[in-house]
């Protein structure tokens, strides 16, 4: 069964750079659905690695930082060091 977070997944596997800024409204876009409230309130939505969306974000190289007051996540992309 798909999950409900792969369009997000699309996306991130399709951004350029290591930075891919969303608002909280532009994600349910991409979902076609709501977020729960805790995906604005709770920083364990988006970081813990408990939850199958954080642990698919994670196995792409992409971390997720929230900053609610701006109602935004900015995604940023793991970096490899060539040293």
């Amino acid at each position: 069964m798909p999950s409900v977070y792969q369009p997000l997944l699309d996306h991130l596997a399709a951004a350029e750079g290591h930075e891919a800024v969303l608002t909280f409204r532009e994600i349910e876009a991409l979902l076609d659905a709501a977020l729960p409230p805790t995906a604005i309130t709770s920083g364990g939505y988006r970081s813990s690695a408990s939850n199958s969306h954080v642990q698919a974000w994670h196995a792409m190289g992409w971390r997720a930082h929230a900053s609610p007051s701006k109602l935004r996540v900015i995604f940023t992309r793991d970096t490899v060091s060539d040293a």
